[in-house]
């Protein structure tokens, strides 16, 4: 098993690790999950599953998931909202990947507008 990295949010001052799921198994990806919400206080996951997301869901509940981006997000503090963020699209087909940008874009406090192009 490969070492965790979780020292990113102390390497740049304010980024923690945003772990990409899709590629991990639901109990790997659990513990991946425990512990950088033990050193850290939070963790973003993308690419997440329903299955894994129902997973990991059942060791921390207060976890929000948002099925359509399929961005998991375990937070234990409210954030301070600064800046401004404009995701555009060329179209509905893009609105996963625009709401996964968006829910990235609050998790780093910042505030956000979208606006779809159709």
């Amino acid at each position: 098993m490969q070492k965790l990295d979780i020292s990113r949010k102390r390497k740049t001052g304010f980024f923690s690790e945003v772990v990409y799921g899709a590629s991990k198994e639901k109990t790997r990806l659990l513990e991946i999950v425990k512990k950088i919400y033990e050193e850290e206080g939070e963790v973003l996951v993308t690419r997440v599953s329903k299955e894994k997301a129902e997973y990991i869901l059942n060791s921390f509940p207060n976890a929000r998931y948002d099925s359509l981006s399929k961005v998991l997000i375990l937070e234990s503090r409210e954030k301070n909202k600064e800046g401004n963020v404009v995701i555009c699209t060329a179209g509905t087909a893009d609105m996963a990947i625009a709401e996964e940008a968006a829910l990235c874009a609050e998790f780093f406090s910042l505030l956000k507008l979208i606006e779809f192009m159709i």
